[in-house]
């Protein structure tokens, strides 16, 4: 912080912006839940600085050849393969047209492809040269990090639109987003694994890589307090500040060589850390869903696991109990084989990092979730490929795998976790084998991070497979995250197990959420008032709405008590289905996979309600990839609305 372009805290401008921020950031921790300052109120910077390691004498991996001739066989040779493949070949470029495509139709796609290319080669290469020690894949090394550090700016089109630049990035604005952050800290690996080798070709490759580092990474994320995954003006923090922090004190422990900027830049990640965890759910939910606690729980672990490797073990906060419930949510959430809780953006399918949970399990001392990593490893064929294009990621699951190997492997089926801050239940039947029914029902409120419009969805699995779903989101377009997010189909109560009232959808915001939650564990029942989540056009006095799971009989209840303050349209109720809905005698609904009518469920319904059953292609790849070719929507009907009514519906496998 000595030099004058480095330095603006001394400026009389910023103190009463940071003052601003302050105030703001303290407002918003009032109306939030407060799980303490988990970093920053056991370590001093005074502390951070005395105990960090130098780079020359940081060693978190192995170099040495003999190191990577342990890796398996099957994932040495599968690297080789695919790094072969591209030697020769162009690098694909950034065009400013592809890069202007996102403001001009909103795509985001396209653009992202080219980007990820770009990347997984240089990944692929920097692997490949590492094992083989050959020096086959040096000129394509050299190539992607010259062409990476020509690109404009590192990051996503969509991002840079978020931070007010339309079109092509303003480079004389500094920001860093989640993928400058991911670039940059494959630079830097590559330099730490590389560097001497980098050096023999021409030293002006690492340099190159240690001036953009700077002036893109360390730099701006050290000196601004603007960026919004900062939480300087209180903003909702969400997997973006975690995520870029593991970037970001990667690329300070590697390449940043003043000591003293070096403990700042720690101790301001720490910081960050604690206001993403401040407000975190004691229960260690994740609003985002599994497919974000990828980047977001798991992402802080690679911060937790960073800090005490640079402070050799001086920092760790394992036995935090905030930091072993966000580790366990992973495997609570699980429901059978590769499906889990899907609600918000998240998707019904996922496959978490098994090596990042074997050590997150080490950390806490959790056999259980050892096993699930191990399970993990065993379905991914961990070993065998390369899993993860983050550098980081990938050495650590090599170190990894052979404690993963010693440890027996167990598909984690918990029988019932109620996540009381974050308002979700999940539940079974069976805890043993994962059979029978499976519930998760959500409250919450309708300003959750990658929100959809959901207070008070459920979703149901029978013998481990879809039944009731929750959709889950298509692939992210300008329209995803813009004032038009509620236009998209997947996000409305319409296209979720919700009623329509009164003609009328759920609303967005904070303000629409969850009264009156209830758990009662001795009868696996989720119980709430939803009608704050409609709008006042609702008219909506209440809704009770009661989930139970009945373990004894082996059925799912849900039971709508509501009252409104005018009856103006008929109620409908709507489910979501991935199975085919077919109406039978008597007010049943039979959903069944074709060809599996054994395996069918009943939906028994009140009388009176009309049936509706729509098929919703769902071609988009992000949808098909879970769902296959399309959806149904079950809608269920008044025949004449009513000020008030009790209305209750039953599955229980057709016998």
């Amino acid at each position: 912080m000595k030099e004058k372009h480095r330095s603006v805290i001394n400026k009389t401008g910023f103190k009463i912006i940071l003052f601003w921020n302050c105030l703001c950031w303290i407002t918003f921790l009032a109306e939030a839940q407060d799980n303490g300052l988990i970093l920053t109120e056991k370590y001093s910077q005074p502390d951070i600085s005395g105990w960090l390691i130098e780079p020359a004498e940081w060693v978190p991996y192995p170099m040495d050849a003999a190191s990577w001739q342990q890796t398996p066989q099957g994932f040495k040779n599968e690297v080789i393969a695919e790094a072969e493949k591209n030697i020769g070949k162009p690098i694909p470029p950034l065009s400013a047209t592809l890069t202007m495509e996102f403001s001009v139709n909103g795509n985001r796609t396209n653009f992202q492809k080219v980007w990820y290319e770009r990347r997984k080669r240089l990944t692929q290469a920097i692997m490949a040269e590492c094992i083989e020690r050959k020096g086959r894949f040096m000129g394509q090394i050299v190539d992607g990090i010259w062409a990476i550090c020509e690109e404009s700016w590192w990051g996503f089109p969509a991002h840079h639109y978020q931070y007010g630049q339309v079109g092509l990035p303003d480079i004389s604005k500094a920001y860093v987003d989640l993928f400058a952050a991911e670039t940059g800290v494959l630079l830097t690996w590559a330099y730490y694994l590389l560097h001497r080798e980098l050096d023999e070709i021409s030293p002006v490759v690492t340099r190159r890589i240690q001036q953009e580092i700077e002036r893109r990474i360390l730099v701006p994320n050290l000196e601004h307090t603007d960026f919004h995954w900062m939480g300087y003006q209180g903003q909702d923090l969400n997997n973006w500040t975690p995520w870029i922090c593991s970037n970001w004190l990667a690329c300070v422990l590697i390449l940043e060589k003043d000591h003293s900027r070096r403990a700042s830049a720690v101790y301001k990640i720490m910081t960050l850390l604690d206001r993403f965890t401040q407000p975190y759910p004691a229960d260690g939910g994740c609003d985002e869903g599994p497919s974000y606690w990828g980047r977001a729980g798991a992402s802080l672990f690679d911060c937790l696991e960073l800090l005490e490797m640079a402070t050799g073990g001086k920092v760790a906060v394992w036995d935090e109990p905030l930091i072993k419930n966000i580790g366990q949510y992973i495997y609570k959430v699980h429901i059978k084989d590769d499906y889990y809780v899907n609600f918000a953006d998240a998707s019904a399918v996922a496959n978490p990092d098994p090596a990042l949970i074997y050590r997150y399990g080490s950390k806490i001392g959790d056999d259980r979730m050892k096993g699930f990593a191990s399970w993990l490893a065993e379905r991914q064929q961990l070993g065998s490929r390369l899993t993860n294009q983050n550098l980081a990621r990938q050495l650590a699951t090599l170190q990894t795998l052979p404690a993963i190997g010693n440890t027996k492997p167990q598909e984690t089926i918990v029988p019932e976790s109620w996540f009381s801050d974050l308002q979700v239940l999940v539940s079974r039947t069976d805890q043993k084998e994962g059979k029978g029914f499976f519930v998760a029902a959500k409250g919450g409120h309708n300003k959750e991070s990658h929100n959809h419009n959901d207070v008070g969805s459920f979703i149901v699995y029978y013998d481990g497979k879809p039944l009731l779903i929750d959709v889950g989101v298509e692939t992210y377009t300008k329209k995803t995250f813009s004032s038009q997010r509620y236009e998209i189909w997947t996000m409305q109560s319409q296209y979720h197990n919700l009623p329509t009232v009164n003609g009328q959808l759920q609303a967005p915001g904070r303000a629409f959420k969850a009264r009156s939650v209830k758990y009662n564990p001795s009868r696996s029942t989720f119980s709430l008032d939803i009608a704050g989540a409609y709008p006042k056009a609702a008219h909506v006095k209440y809704w009770n709405r009661t989930i139970q799971l009945n373990k004894k009989k082996e059925s799912v209840s849900l039971t709508d008590d509501y009252r409104l303050t005018k009856a103006i349209k008929p109620s409908v109720w709507n489910f979501m289905t991935n199975q085919k809905p077919e109406k039978v005698n008597g007010n049943k609904l039979v959903l069944y996979t074709p060809g599996e009518v054994k395996n069918a469920v009943e939906m028994a319904y009140p009388a009176g309600l009309k049936v509706n059953i729509e098929y919703i292609e769902t071609a988009d790849p992000r949808l098909s990839r879970v769902w296959g070719n399309g959806v149904y929507r079950i809608q269920l009907t008044q025949e004449k609305a009513s000020l008030s009514g009790k209305f209750a519906f039953n599955l229980t496998q057709r016998r």
